[in-house]
């Protein structure tokens, strides 16, 4: 079959508008449209200079961190029972108040004691020192009668000696007189046995021959009282003998008095040995001594300074060893701010600029603060400060000393501060 073949609709044309003809403007249209062409091209000179312009100078630096303080852990040095704990936490302390008591029972008694042994070694000491001035004054005697024994030995033998030579010449002479009284009598003798012959033959008188009898027993009673009188010479000679000898024993009293010399500076050197031993046990003594009253000290333990407790560790009855911490105490008058600086700007601070430390709870009335540490070496940001974009920078820790903190400022606060880099 054959295929129809549609033909298509006719279109007509529409005729071309007219374009209007353009609107006639006013002067006043162009002095706008000029305005605004100058105001364009002064902004974009303005932003043009300030991209060129260098940036201000930096004149602060911001710091975020926390309070911290000074925190003292006080312990005893001895351990021992706890008698009492005068604080608890929160209370405020005073440099050298007395917080814990320990038992000091033991640590008294061997405190008295040292006291007596110090006592006793020391009275030793001065008995011995007595001892020593008596020996000293014994051998001063001592050698003074070895010297005058010397010297009265010498002139007791010569005047012994010279007494013996008297009584010997003595001696001599009486038996001189002795022999002549014996010539005498014989010769009286003679003369009387002669005279009596002659009177019996009557050549001379019976008187002159009792004259010769009488001369003859006159001379005889003087050689008896001569014969006495050589015999006490000689008892003289001889005593004078025995007073030489006794003189020369004399001689042994200076060895005597320098044997007991010796005796005496060796007692002397005892009694200083048993001085220095006294003082040397005194010393001891002494050292005990000290040694128990710094542990009565030790047994009690005290503010180190004004503060604060923030931990009490123990309580009483109980009992703690060697350098346990019993209380924690903070000074609440010396806070500071610890925060870091970015490495770039760590050049800027210096120790000693000051500081403002704004706190969360108070942030209208800012603090005083100094610088007044600086890290020496710089470290990575602390994962607990700042945000996990800021972590792998290198930062400086700072310390900024709150001047005043007026018992706002306390450790663990959260706080934010700036650090004034202008001159003074």
């Amino acid at each position: 079959m054959p295929v129809e073949v549609s033909k298509p609709p006719t279109v007509q044309r529409q005729p071309a508008p007219v374009p209007p003809a353009p609107p006639r403007h006013s002067v006043g249209f162009f002095v706008v449209i000029a305005l605004l062409v100058v105001l364009l091209a002064a902004i974009t000179t303005f932003f043009v200079v300030r991209a060129l312009r260098p940036p201000a100078p930096l004149t602060q630096v911001p710091v975020s961190g926390r309070l911290e303080g000074y925190q003292s852990d006080l312990g005893a040095k001895v351990g021992g029972r706890v008698v009492w704990v005068a604080v608890r936490e929160g209370a405020l302390v005073r440099a050298g108040q007395v917080l814990v008591q320990l038992d000091d029972a033991q640590a008294r008694a061997q405190a008295a004691a040292s006291a007596a042994a110090v006592s006793a070694a020391e009275d030793r000491a001065r008995q011995s020192q007595a001892t020593l001035a008596v020996f000293a004054s014994q051998i001063h005697e001592a050698a003074l009668g070895g010297e005058q024994a010397t010297a009265d030995t010498s002139g007791r033998v010569a005047q012994a000696r010279a007494n013996a030579a008297a009584a010997d010449s003595q001696v001599a002479q009486a038996a001189a007189v002795v022999q002549q009284a014996q010539a005498n009598l014989a010769f009286a003798r003679v003369d009387s046995a002669r005279y009596d012959v002659l009177s019996r033959t009557g050549d001379v008188s019976r008187q002159r021959a009792e004259q010769a009898d009488t001369a003859d027993r006159t001379d005889s009673a003087a050689v008896e009282q001569q014969r006495a009188a050589l015999s006490a010479s000689q008892r003289n000679a001889a005593a004078a003998e025995g007073a030489v000898a006794l003189a020369q024993s004399t001689a042994y009293n200076a060895p005597i008095h320098a044997a007991q010399v010796v005796t005496l500076v060796r007692e002397e050197r005892e009694a200083q040995a048993q001085i220095a031993a006294a003082r040397a046990d005194a010393n001891q003594a002494r050292a005990l001594l000290r040694q128990a009253q710094a542990s009565l000290g030790d047994l009690t333990v005290r503010a180190a300074s004004d503060g604060t407790v923030i931990a009490r560790a123990v309580e009483p009855g109980e009992v703690v060893a060697p350098g346990r911490t019993l209380l924690s105490v903070v000074d609440l008058a010396h806070v500071y701010l610890r925060g870091y600086v970015p490495d770039g700007e760590i050049g800027r601070v210096r120790i000693g600029q000051p500081a403002h430390v704004t706190l969360d709870s108070d942030p209208n009335h800012p603090l005083d603060a100094r610088v007044g540490e600086i890290d020496a070496q710089a470290s990575f940001t602390p994962e607990n400060v700042y945000f996990e974009q800021d972590r792998v920078q290198e930062v400086f820790g700072v310390k900024l000393d709150v001047v005043a903190p007026r018992g706002y400022a306390k450790p663990g606060m959260p706080a934010d501060a700036r650090i004034d880099l202008t001159p003074p």
